[in-house]
């Protein structure tokens, strides 16, 4: 009986977003990468996944103040961008973020190209599936290349 209860409190924990807490490798597709989802606050970014080693601050194309805190987690480069004090991209290139299928930074480009839903992107060189109100974009390292890193932009705040 105990071995069900842990299972289905995984599963639950799994399914709800941020939920999985700050240590999640998940990756979903238009919403988040780990604990982190479009539309988070800063001050709750930084409760679940702590202060940033740097914070770079810039003007989105739409002329809109923005600022980008920078990680590093899990071996790799994690940022995570702001619009009006709220989250509006996040990036890794973790290996440990992965979607339920497995594409994440250092997964073959062949995988990423056959994923259903998205499609060539001339911009980054890469693929982009728009969903749920965001652009995710699978950027290589050289053309047909591993992914070497997965961003997550809201509509609105990515020009090429």
């Amino acid at each position: 009986m105990r071995r069900i209860s842990v299972a289905i409190v995984t599963a639950l924990a799994l399914a709800l977003p941020g939920a999985a807490g700050a240590d999640s490798g998940l990756i979903a597709v238009g919403r988040s990468i780990g604990p982190v989802s479009l539309g988070m606050v800063r001050d709750k970014v930084i409760e679940t996944i702590g202060r940033p080693s740097r914070v770079d601050r810039f003007a989105w194309p739409s002329g809109q103040s923005g600022s980008t805190d920078v990680y590093r987690k899990h071996g790799g480069l994690f940022r995570v961008s702001y619009a009006a004090g709220k989250v509006v991209g996040v990036e890794t290139a973790s290996r440990f973020y992965r979607t339920a299928s497995g594409i994440g930074p250092g997964a073959p480009f062949a995988t990423a190209q056959a994923t259903p839903g998205f499609r060539p992107d001339a911009c980054t060189g890469g693929f982009l599936r728009k969903a749920r109100g965001a652009f995710t974009f699978l950027v290589p390292f050289e053309p047909g290349g591993a992914i070497r890193r997965v961003l997550i932009l809201k509509l609105g705040y990515f020009d090429c």
